[in-house]
């Protein structure tokens, strides 16, 4: 059953089958905007939750009015799990794409869980010039990247996959980091722009685009905000000092000094309380957000050369990266007292967590460093388990002008891996943690990253049977295969997004088809291509075609033979076809005079063996 939706309404459909019920519902569901999809997993009879199920779904643009000549749900899900070049759903909700902010004014979307034998590539966004620095929305509709050259602040629709807006900023200057206000979703985000060696910060709204600027400190900044989002706290480097903003009003409402040279600020996720890193002041400055005032007493001794602070997933402890003088100075928030220090060589400069590991990138060094968060809360003042692991052949270091404030470590959304960015070698490495080495690469097509961050597209169990997640899709009628794989399940459930386009003329696809070529083959033999074709409308069989052939082809899409089908009678078509080399071929067809596009019908694969 399909729904017309308003912006209040739900999509609801249900399916049972061998003592399972799965409760579809597709909320908010308007071209454009951001649609929440439920799958909620039930006993049938009893209606308890069944916990742990890891349902898989995608959503499926129809092409046409007519259910028959859809492609059939199971052929749809084998091609969608096993990554096929012709089978690329219009929405995953089971994984997550890598983006990468490249050096020659790109943005590449990578899938990296597609098969290694076709392009993981899915878009390429260009800017107007080199990012320099990007941040999500919460919501994940909006990418904000700023750009040195020419100055300005570039507004991609992650939807659409292009950049929606250019906010100029020649006026201001050159614009360096960007911060998003707490409540970040697209409907009322700020983005705060920080502008090198200037004593102004660019506020940009999102909606409207409109560009307002708050005064603070001279020299170079970074923004961050109390949780609330009342006030945004502004390092300057050259006023050595903390500006407190008034969100709504801009106006500075406190100015804090905080040590010499300060270079970056995090929020205490438990605290509350501001620590400012000052890369040369001997200490990591504390700020009361409360009162916006320094609190010099709990201070906290990490050194001179103090570049980033982060705090583990629990919030309680911060972790200072000490750069100069190498090492890693971890602090309880709930006393701002040191518990422990950790030696890490080669200038470590950027920190990303896991629930188990703190990962350190550094910069004249190829390897990155983790340390074990496993005893943190047991006993906070034992020593942290370092370990060293290969991440390239070249050190950050060896690309300088490609280092910049964008984070070059992306933890995955399973938990226990991340994905390392190496500009030098141009490429990412998948680390999982146990092992003592990456454990694959990702190419990043000759582009020099100097950013990475996940686009998390999967099902998150939200509560017991209850899996959801975001979906953004372009108007019009959607099947939504799922699967179940244990105990089996398959069923395409099917949505309407609200603001479709009006079907295409003279674009009407009236034939359908199953394969009926074998499976596997042995590599030198001839295989028998067979399809059965029919009439969609009728169900009856079409014979007297002169124009149906097969593109067979090995993956990823070299080695291509078009193969001429021959009627058989009672809708049956068939051609031979050698195969010579190994591998795994697809089977495509295609009839011209019934407006059948290879990409438009059931394919089959071909398993050849040696």
């Amino acid at each position: 059953m399909i729904l017309a939706l308003t912006l209040a309404l739900l999509a609801t459909e249900r399916f049972e089958h061998g003592g399972i019920a799965v409760d579809f519902t597709l909320e908010r569901a308007v071209a454009g905007a951001t649609a929440m999809a439920t799958f909620k997993v039930t006993d049938a009879r009893s209606g308890q939750p069944m916990a742990g199920l890891r349902p898989r779904a995608w959503f499926s643009a129809r092409r046409d009015e007519a259910v028959s000549i859809e492609t059939p749900c199971e052929y749809k899900i084998a091609g969608f799990v096993g990554g096929q070049l012709n089978a690329r759903p219009d929405a995953d909700l089971n994984g997550y794409l890598l983006l990468t902010l490249n050096h020659d004014k790109t943005i590449t979307f990578l899938n990296p869980l597609v098969s290694s034998n076709v392009s993981r590539i899915e878009s390429i966004v260009e800017l107007p010039g080199a990012g320099s620095d990007w941040i999500l929305t919460r919501d994940s509709r909006l990418l904000i990247v700023t750009i040195a050259d020419p100055p300005s602040v570039a507004i991609v629709d992650m939807m659409a996959r292009k950049v929606a807006r250019i906010v100029d900023l020649h006026s201001l200057g050159k614009p360096g980091r960007v911060s998003l206000s707490p409540d970040n979703t697209t409907d009322n985000a700020t983005a705060w722009i920080s502008i090198e060696q200037s004593s102004q910060v660019a506020v940009v709204d999102l909606q409207q685009g409109t560009l307002r600027t708050a005064t603070v400190g001279q020299g170079l900044h970074s923004i961050t905000f109390r949780k609330d989002g009342k006030f945004a706290y502004v390092t300057s480097t050259a006023s050595n000092s903390v500006t407190a903003v008034d969100t709504a009003s801009l106006n500075a409402v406190a100015t804090i000094q905080a040590g010499k040279t300060p270079v970056f600020a995090a929020l205490g996720p438990a605290s509350q309380f501001l620590y400012v890193a000052s890369v040369n002041a001997a200490s990591v400055a504390v700020i009361n957000t409360a009162t916006n005032v320094r609190v010099a007493s709990a201070d906290i001794p990490a050194g001179r050369g103090v570049t980033s602070i982060g705090f583990e997933p629990g919030g309680r402890f911060g972790f200072a990266v000490n750069s100069i003088e190498g090492r890693v100075v971890v602090f309880d928030t709930a006393t701002n007292q040191i518990t422990t220090k950790v030696a890490v060589a080669g200038e470590p400069d950027q920190i990303a967590f896991t629930r188990r590991y703190a990962y350190i990138r550094t910069v004249a060094s190829e390897k990155f460093t983790l340390l074990d968060l496993g005893n943190l809360y047991k006993d906070p003042g034992a020593a942290l388990r370092a370990v060293e692991i290969q991440a390239g052949r070249q050190a950050p270091g060896t690309e300088p002008q490609q280092i910049g404030p964008a984070a070059m470590i992306a933890p995955t959304p399973e938990g226990n891996s991340v994905f390392v960015a190496s500009a030098a070698d141009r490429m990412l490495y998948y680390y999982v943690e146990g092992g003592m080495a990456s454990m694959g690469t990702l190419n990043n097509y000759r582009r020099m990253p100097r950013g990475v961050l996940v686009l998390d597209r999967s099902l998150t169990e939200i509560s017991p049977g209850v899996f959801r997640a975001p979906v953004t899709l372009k108007g019009g009628r959607f099947d939504v295969p799922m699967l179940i794989d244990q105990p089996r399940l398959t069923h395409c459930f099917q949505a309407l997004i609200e603001g479709a386009p009006a079907p295409r003329a003279g674009r009407i696809l009236n034939v359908a088809a199953k394969p009926l070529t074998d499976s596997t083959a042995v590599s030198g033999s001839t295989v028998q291509l067979r399809f059965q074709i029919t009439d969609p409308a009728t169900g009856k069989d079409l014979d007297g075609l002169q124009d149906a052939q097969a593109l067979v082809f090995a993956q990823p899409g070299t080695g291509q033979q078009r193969i001429p089908l021959e009627g058989k009678g009672n809708g049956m078509y068939e051609g031979a076809c050698r195969i010579a080399q190994p591998g795994v071929y697809q089977v495509m067809l295609g009839i011209p005079s019934r407006n059948a596009r290879f990409s438009d019908l059931p394919h089959a694969t071909i398993r050849v063996s040696q």
